[in-house]
């Protein structure tokens, strides 16, 4: 009977499984799961969110770690509200059929979080067409707030651009996000960019410095 009640609790991995695959089409798997009941949440390791309908069993995401703190009280609102989610180690790779797959993640309502942290993760955007280099973004820190709740999201983050390399600190606000025209998306904001190494083949060599909103 306790094991039965541990694996409907709204924190179990059961639970959290069924309830990414239903609001999100993606598949969670976690090597190692642990609840917390009080205070609510859970802690997962080795981290994956598989895109279940695309027929790859690569990634989305992997993380080192994610800890999840909840609320019983959020969980009764619609949609349901994760206070707070904080990955480390992670790794998010953009895959070719990204617009239909923000498409699908908009029609998703079940979920709202308050604040979403990656701490030393990484966005990756494959090769398409003549580019052969993976495109590797080093985030130090991304933090989402208000991400699902039909409103403008705010996010800060800090990250290494790849080419041509510098530093990049931004913060402000955008959306609501227009699946049907993304570049419509209200945006606002500011942002650094320093240390830019704008090399040219060993011969030419500045670095640049730069902010604006």
């Amino acid at each position: 009977a306790v094991a039965a009640i541990r694996a409907k609790a709204p924190f179990s991995r059961s639970s959290i499984t069924a309830e990414i695959q239903k609001g999100t089409g993606l598949r969670f798997e976690a090597g190692t799961f642990r609840t917390s009941w009080f205070p609510a949440g859970f802690t997962a390791e080795d981290v994956r969110l598989v895109d279940a309908g695309a027929g790859s069993p690569k990634p989305l995401l992997t993380a080192q770690t994610m800890v999840v703190k909840g609320s019983y009280l959020a969980l009764l609102r619609s949609p349901r509200v994760m206070p707070a989610v904080h990955l480390t180690g992670a790794v998010v790779e953009i895959p070719s059929n990204g617009s239909d797959l923000l498409k699908r993640l908009e029609k998703s309502n079940s979920i709202a979080f308050a604040e979403i942290r990656f701490d030393d993760s990484a966005l990756e955007i494959p090769p398409e067409g003549g580019n052969s280099e993976l495109m590797r973004f080093a985030i130090r820190q991304l933090i989402f707030r208000h991400l699902g709740e039909g409103g403008p999201v705010g996010f800060e983050v800090a990250m290494t651009n790849p080419r041509p390399r510098g530093e990049i600190h931004s913060s402000g606000r955008f959306g609501p996000w227009k699946s049907y025209d993304p570049f419509a998306t209200p945006v606002s904001g500011s942002f650094t960019f320093e240390r830019v190494d704008l090399t040219v083949d060993h011969a030419v060599t500045a670095v640049l410095n730069s902010r604006g909103k």
